[in-house]
């Protein structure tokens, strides 16, 4: 009996790509910026596993870093500037 292959069947079989987009749908829902870039990453990585394409999963790799430093330096100065009672580290303010 041959084994299995992903590449056989449709690609919305596989899991990783269903799930990054099932994840990059819920996150649109949610509806604020640093949910809505979440995902964007998730939309490029589901997109990219579902086409196989290496490159694609690669920019959704990447946005999805550069969206986790951002979130890590927001929380930190949060932290810091509350910690501090002032601005030492700036950051935009949520909904204005």
């Amino acid at each position: 009996m041959p084994a299995w292959s992903a590449k056989e069947s449709s690609p919305w079989c596989s899991f990783g790509a269903l799930w990054l987009s099932c994840w990059a749908l819920v996150t649109f829902f949610i509806g604020d910026i640093p949910a809505i870039e979440v995902g964007a990453a998730f939309f490029l990585l589901g997109i990219g596993n579902a086409n196989e394409s290496t490159g694609l999963v690669e920019v959704g790799g990447w946005f999805g870093l550069v969206t986790a430093v951002a979130a890590w330096y927001a929380s930190f100065a949060a932290v810091t500037n509350s910690s501090f009672g002032r601005t030492v580290l700036p950051v935009k303010p949520l909904g204005g």
